[in-house]
């Protein structure tokens, strides 16, 4: 069999090292969770290591290819932004109608390439634009793949055999690089192996060893194991604990607003509950573990905060920002000192967090056990409120990279206030879709 652009020796974060096609796209796979379809996905890495992943939906047609890549700018400098990047690996994953590449009267020794149908002209063109975007910037192309799940099989795209549909300026095709039957927009494409083979390869049965699983696409945007999506109360705390807090939950709110300081309130809860994180655990579990600890009187304070503050906010980056371990034992009147303290980061730098500028990681362990409060106040609350914590919990699944997930939380958004919100969350998610910290992510980080 042949053995097309084998990328050599990487390593992931588990120090298992990648040497084959298949390792590269199992860690693609994995990153996600799922069997991406229509997309195309890039992998940053080293001269030794595979660091951070993103995924594009596929423009749908051809003439939408250059309104797609000017948006693919940004995603792909974010990408290879850290210094010791300086390579990109890139495959286009498909499962519509495809080519049969397991064909085997096309995979003999005499004939190992033929064209690739058009829906692949459009990925690959599409994956030429990110690679040549990528070395405009210094970054080299390390492997161009398109996965066929409809029909089980992988190949390795070869280049030099056409320009690129509906761009201008490219290079014209040479004639001695044409393989037979390879003309106007059809990619030929070496056959590589079946798809079944990237799970089972290497770095695949490695990470599946360390727990991460490939599941539906539907569940695992949602059930992320860097950040999960919403689940139930009664499934965390059962059913009588569910029915007992949501009666002690109304009694708080009806009670009236109280004269406290919510933000800091809410940065305290967070704070207590983000030693349930600093373990390596399933996420999952000590999200369960994290919503038991939780008070009615928490989960109402974090709804007044949501009341006056939603999406990205000053407030939310408060909640976000690490301002330090003193704030857990400071008192409401400490408050405003602290924040504007040493130990508090700048506005600006509040701001560069809101947009996904700062290179620095923000405190996961927050975020999620922000999640844990937000998720609490959408089973808990009604009106307004519940479509003001879907957007906060958007802005947070955007900071994780999850940008399919916080789109999620974003299409079940109705009241006209928090539309507003979830506008302006957007056009910040287009502007930057993957946040500056996450170029040099080790763990397989992407966007989703």
């Amino acid at each position: 069999m042949n053995r097309p652009m084998t990328p050599g020796a990487y390593t992931t974060a588990d120090e298992t090292p990648a040497r084959e096609p298949e390792d590269i796209l199992a860690y693609m796979v994995y990153a996600l969770g799922y069997w991406p379809e229509e997309s195309l996905m890039l992998v940053s890495a080293t001269d030794t290591e595979l660091r951070g992943c993103a995924r594009m939906d596929l423009p749908s047609h051809p003439e939408q290819l250059l309104e797609w890549a000017d948006g693919l700018h940004r995603i792909v400098e974010t990408l290879v932004s850290s210094p010791a990047t300086t390579r990109v690996f890139a495959a286009v994953f498909t499962s519509g109608s495809g080519l049969d590449l397991s064909a085997p009267e096309e995979t003999d020794a005499t004939s190992p390439t033929r064209p690739g149908v058009p829906r692949h002209a459009e990925g690959v063109s599409a994956m030429m634009v990110a690679l040549r975007r990528c070395a405009d910037i210094g970054v080299s192309r390390e492997g161009l793949w398109v996965v066929d799940r409809a029909h089980g099989s992988w190949g390795s795209v070869v280049e030099g055999f056409g320009p690129l549909p509906g761009i201008q300026g490219e290079d014209s095709v040479r004639p001695d690089e044409r393989s037979a039957g390879a003309t106007g927009q059809w990619w030929p494409i070496l056959y590589g192996g079946e798809t079944s083979a990237i799970l089972e390869s290497p770095l695949g049965a490695a990470l599946a060893f360390r727990g991460l699983v490939v599941r539906e696409s539907e569940v695992a945007v949602m059930d992320d194991r860097r950040l999960p999506g919403r689940w139930d109360l009664a499934s965390a705390i059962g059913d009588q604990a569910a029915a007992s807090l949501k009666m002690r939950y109304r009694g708080v709110r009806d009670r009236g607003r109280q004269a406290d300081d919510a933000d800091h309130l809410v940065r305290r809860a967070v704070d207590r509950l983000t030693s349930f994180f600093d373990a390596p655990q399933d996420v999952r579990s000590a999200a369960y573990s994290a919503t038991a600890a939780l008070r009615a009187e928490d989960y109402a304070s974090a709804a007044r905060w949501l009341e006056r503050s939603v999406g990205p906010s000053d407030l939310l980056s408060s909640v976000l920002l690490d301002v330090g371990r003193a704030e857990q034992n400071a008192g409401p009147r400490d408050a405003l000192a602290l924040r504007r303290g040493p130990a508090m980061t700048t506005s600006e730098d509040e701001a560069a967090l809101m947009r996904g500028e700062r290179g620095t990681p923000p405190p996961v362990e927050r975020i999620r056990a922000l999640r844990v409060v937000l998720n609490a106040v959408e089973h808990l609350e009604a009106g307004p409120v519940v479509d003001d914590a879907h957007v906060a919990n958007a802005c947070l699944s955007w900071f994780m990279g999850l940008s399919s997930q916080a789109g999620r939380y974003l299409d079940v958004v109705r009241t006209q206030r928090a539309r507003a919100a979830a506008v302006r969350l957007r056009v910040a998610m287009n502007e930057r879709p993957l946040p500056m910290w996450l170029a040099g992510f080790r763990n397989g980080a992407g966007q989703k």
